[in-house]
């Protein structure tokens, strides 16, 4: 499951990746109107908040926000696609119907790959904690006897495998 809307070089690769592994990729998103699916999303209750940023395109002062009718205005007057779907930012989605309950995040730091700034995250549920962090798009866990932001290793996924 996909979420790009118009990306045929990403629409490509995510199909030629899944038909490797014997997947169908799905893309229920492809080439919906980008409004109406924020205004979807916004009137689904779901919360997200920025995770990542592209400097090139954005500044750090994004990372942390709640995704809301004013951040979307803020990013489309900063020239950016307000889905992000050009790479300019990340979310998480820390609330939905769908969920039991929040995710409660506390933001430990921020790190920095090259032109990319990502929240160093906490992220809590049910009275566990378990350090994350995000990037590009994907959440990372932290071993617990690693340093801070070192050490990261794709959830169900050993050590000594590639993430994705």
């Amino acid at each position: 499951m996909f979420g790009d809307i118009d990306l045929q070089p990403h629409r490509d690769w995510v199909e030629r990746v899944c038909a490797l592994a014997g997947l169908d990729a799905c893309l229920p998103l492809w080439r919906e109107t980008r409004r109406a699916l924020l205004a979807e999303l916004l009137a689904g209750s779901v919360q997200a908040t920025v995770v990542a940023v592209n400097t090139d395109r954005l500044d750090e002062r994004f990372l942390g926000r709640r995704l809301d009718e004013g951040l979307i205005g803020e990013l489309e007057a900063a020239g950016v696609d307000a889905c992000g779907e050009e790479g300019e930012f990340h979310t998480v989605v820390t609330d939905a119907p769908l969920f039991s309950q929040p995710v409660e995040i506390a933001r430990a730091g921020t790190l920095v790959i090259d032109q990319y700034r990502f929240l160093d995250l906490d992220l809590h549920d049910a009275g566990t904690s378990r350090g994350t962090a995000v990037a590009h798009g994907v959440a990372l866990a932290r071993g617990p006897s690693t340093a801070h932001g070192a050490g990261l290793v794709a959830p169900d996924r050993p050590s000594s495998a590639p993430a994705p």
